[in-house]
């Protein structure tokens, strides 16, 4: 989920970068006719004050983040919780409201599509490869361990499946996640290896180009049935997301709404509402739960608005430092919260909602430890024993380059 993409990445023409996000943070880029970039093109900053005053970040996505990534944690503690591990809990009246938190993972997959599309300029393949691992994996495999080795205490699992789950493609290897939550990382993946593939064949067509392909087939899977292993592979459940975010971030380039990133946006919402209905009325055999299919779809339409205002005009500045911080704490809350969660709520008896509320706050507590002081040290040392010969194949065996460049 964008959860998987990075804390450094929310960038644009409003909000400084807080200091110590130090040199490793992103240079927004620009140029004055995206539609015409092919795939990874290095867009031109000398016109862009962006260049000349350094990065920036949109900390009011940061907020966002954080709130989509309360929404799921919400979800699973009010709305699926009770039916599945907690009990007899009577939260009906919280339910009624948070068992729509699990589209905050759609909020994720749009966000996503925002960054990536960002990221890829200027990059090729492999040096886009080396950012994703950088940014994503440190607290991936932190939360891996400490959720594996909890339950492998208990019994739960056996450690195969938690080395399994260290490489993010567990699923491709037989094995199940060690948290539910691993899921949308998968789909990240997918996506990811996606854009490398774009950026590394692709870049005699344009981006309208391909991703025009891409909702193609998104909307062909509905019509026509596909083959498991390719709809899977192209994600075809959720890339209207991918592609909306993606259009998004062009839009907010220039600030231009062409005819061709009019239609993409106009196909993405359309099949992000019939894959909604289609979701929401699932939910019963899925979860044992009933959500409505028009609020699913309203707040997926909601969504979209507020990417639209921000990618047009920009969304009111919030120039809180603490937002960035718990934009970056959004990651491994969601990695951690669901399985340890269910685990104290089995072995705690007390009051509903403090007990709810009170894991709740440990997890964002451990988020935030995680994210100021865990992650920065494994992701230090990523970088220092990264091989050499693939930082210096990322910028054509330049070293002064790689060390100048860090991934964003």
């Amino acid at each position: 989920s964008i959860l998987a993409a990075d804390a450094d990445s929310f960038t644009h023409e409003t909000v400084p970068i807080p200091p110590d996000d130090g040199p490793n943070g992103p240079c927004a880029r620009s140029d004055r006719s995206p539609d015409h970039l092919v795939v990874g093109a290095r867009a031109q900053t000398d016109d862009h004050p962006t260049a000349r005053t350094g990065p920036v970040r949109l900390t009011e996505l940061d907020l966002g983040r954080f709130v989509a990534a309360l929404c799921v944690v919400a979800f699973h503690y009010t709305a699926i919780g009770p039916l599945t591990r907690i009990g007899s809990i009577p939260l009906g009246p919280i339910a009624a409201v948070t068992r729509y938190g699990h589209l905050g993972v759609d909020f994720f997959f749009i966000l996503s599509g925002y960054v990536i599309m960002r990221s890829t300029d200027g990059r090729a393949a492999s040096e886009f490869l080396r950012a994703r691992v950088i940014r994503l994996f440190p607290v991936y495999w932190f939360c891996v361990v400490v959720t594996g080795a909890i339950q492998t205490a208990s019994g739960g699992v056996q450690p195969l499946q938690v080395l399994a789950n260290l490489t993010m493609v567990h699923d491709l290897l037989g094995f199940e996640h060690l948290d539910g939550s691993y899921w949308s990382l998968v789909v990240e993946v997918r996506f990811y290896v996606l854009v490398a593939l774009a950026l590394r064949f692709g870049r005699r067509f344009r981006a309208e180009q391909l991703m025009s392909g891409w909702l193609a087939f998104g909307a062909a899977r509905i019509v026509f049935e596909v083959p498991q292993a390719l709809d899977d592979l192209l994600a075809g459940r959720y890339l209207h997301y991918f592609v909306a975010g993606a259009v998004f971030h062009r839009i907010s380039k220039d600030r231009t709404v062409s005819p061709d990133r009019l239609s993409l946006l106009t196909g993405s919402w359309v099949l992000a509402l019939i894959q909604s209905w289609a979701r929401a009325d699932s939910m019963v055999s899925y979860f044992g739960i009933t959500s409505s299919p028009i609020v699913t779809c309203v707040i997926v339409t909601v969504f979209f608005g507020v990417f639209a205002v921000m990618a047009r005009s920009g969304l009111p500045r919030l120039r809180l430092r603490v937002f960035a911080r718990l934009g970056a704490a959004s990651y491994p809350l969601y990695l951690l919260h669901q399985e340890i969660g269910y685990r104290i709520f089995d072995a705690w008896t007390g009051p509903p909602a403090l007990m709810v509320a009170t894991v709740a706050l440990m997890m964002i507590l451990t988020a935030l430890l995680v994210a100021s002081r865990v992650e920065p040290a494994i992701r230090t040392r990523l970088e220092q024993h990264w091989p050499a010969w693939s930082r210096q194949a990322s910028h054509g065996g330049n070293p002064q380059l790689t060390r100048a460049h860090a991934p964003a």
